[in-house]
């Protein structure tokens, strides 16, 4: 039952996060929460963290969506594997906002406690978000550069 409830914590704030509810969003983290992702040498920490990644993502992507696609309690633990999709509308890398459609995938790996989130790692391809924004070409599978 622990875990149900921490898998509902956990869609509540993509809920929120995908309704642009930024209140909502941080609400489900601890004060002190951490998030360490593959593109970044250092953690993020505390709620105005998250806060600068719900402006840069709510901005950078317009009608965001946020599509769960496995989810799992375990333990303290929820495993989310996701895709956000929307429209390439604002800053998100370099390249200026494109206009095209954006489908990024996700696993997540949030760890709570008292009913807050208080640590993720977040799995993502940052390859994936440069070429979805135009800023890189993806060659096909077995092209010469």
């Amino acid at each position: 039952e622990a875990e149900k409830q921490d898998v509902s914590i956990v869609n509540a704030s993509w809920d929120a996060f995908e309704a642009k509810n930024e209140a909502g969003y941080v609400a489900r983290m601890a004060d002190d929460v951490e998030v360490f992702r593959p593109d970044r040498a250092n953690p993020e920490h505390g709620r105005a963290d998250r806060k600068r990644f719900f402006k840069w993502a709510a901005g950078g992507i317009g009608s965001l969506s946020q599509t769960p696609l496995n989810a799992w309690g375990i333990g303290p633990f929820v495993i989310e594997e996701y895709s956000l999709a929307g429209v390439h509308s604002g800053v998100l890398t370099g390249a200026p906002p494109s206009g095209h459609a954006l489908r990024l995938h996700y696993v997540d790996i949030d760890e709570l406690k008292d009913g807050k989130i208080v640590r993720q790692w977040v799995y993502c391809n940052s390859m994936e978000l440069l070429a979805e924004t135009r800023q890189v070409a993806m060659a096909a599978p077995g092209a010469r550069p």
